[in-house]
């Protein structure tokens, strides 16, 4: 009897997210945070198994059925990427099973076919077309870099808003270049040149689905030498990026966050590491 467990990161919203007013782009990164699921363990966990990977599965193998187990270490409907790391860890771990272990390109072109789709199954930082699961742009440039999460209570239903390219208060006319400057970013490895990218991405999306005390975290980010804010463009997290030397600044940052209506609103707050791993699997046979 062989088991196999498949896994996939979250992640802190989106790095960048923009529009050239036909196709989206966007990038998702990975944090030491994610889904999981176990075929032939004898482990069980208590999450409910979600409606979607249900669906993905009946579309994608619809004669095959395996008892599964499932896990995940962030809540859904705030912007975590949790539906595209359910989709992936399930997909990949089926594919397994079977002996078809697939691409992070093929399972991110499956997860677009059920919804709009995030990059967290590249092990690498893939900026794609999330309609689609198509690959715009791939780096292999992978700065150690940790993000301040700040969760809020607010839950968002993706499906509900209205994407890029039709809703009227997005500027996307301003957001063609962030694609570019993001390439340039990694051809240099300029982290600096990184937080503006994601400063800017937030900045603009905050037209569109506004973040409480957007202004104010972005001052609060430069004073405490972070790189920049990303945010959830379709969801409610917001991160604060920094490199491993900021991090001594963290405790005089949350104590100015903790102290004010801020700390209030986004109540949950917690470091996590960016990780490049993708969606990861392993088989064992007994």
């Amino acid at each position: 009897m062989s088991w196999v467990k498949a896994s996939c990161p979250a992640s802190c919203g989106e790095l960048f997210q923009c529009t050239d007013g036909q196709k989206e782009y966007l990038l998702s990164y990975g944090i030491d945070r994610g889904s999981w699921v176990d075929i032939g363990s004898t482990e069980t966990f208590e999450e409910e198994f979600p409606e979607k990977m249900t669906r993905v599965l009946k579309r994608r193998f619809p004669s095959l059925s395996v008892p599964m187990n499932y896990g995940r270490t962030v809540p859904v409907g705030k912007g975590y990427s949790s539906s595209t790391a359910d989709l992936v860890a399930c997909l990949q771990a089926v594919s397994v099973t079977i002996g078809e272990p697939l691409t992070a390109e093929q399972l991110t072109r499956w997860c677009a076919e059920i919804e709009p789709t995030d990059s967290v199954a590249f092990a690498d930082w893939t900026v794609i077309d999330p309609l689609t699961g198509e690959v715009i742009y791939q780096t292999d440039w992978k700065p150690k870099l940790f993000v301040y999460v700040l969760e809020p209570e607010q839950l968002i239903e993706t499906i509900s808003l209205p994407r890029m390219t039709i809703d009227s208060a997005y500027p996307w006319k301003d957001s063609i270049n962030l694609l570019e400057v993001f390439k340039q970013a990694c051809q240099l490895q300029d982290v600096q040149l990184l937080g503006q990218v994601a400063s800017q991405s937030a900045l603009l999306n905050n037209q569109r689905l506004p973040k409480p005390y957007l202004p104010e975290l972005l001052e609060l980010a430069k004073g405490h030498a972070a790189l920049g804010v990303n945010v959830a463009h379709s969801g409610s997290v917001v991160g604060i990026l920094l490199t491993k030397e900021a991090l001594p600044n963290l405790p005089r940052l949350e104590q100015a966050l903790k102290d004010g209506p801020i700390g209030d609103y986004y109540g949950k707050r917690y470091l996590a590491q960016l990780c490049y791993e993708g969606v990861t699997w392993r088989k064992e046979c007994e």
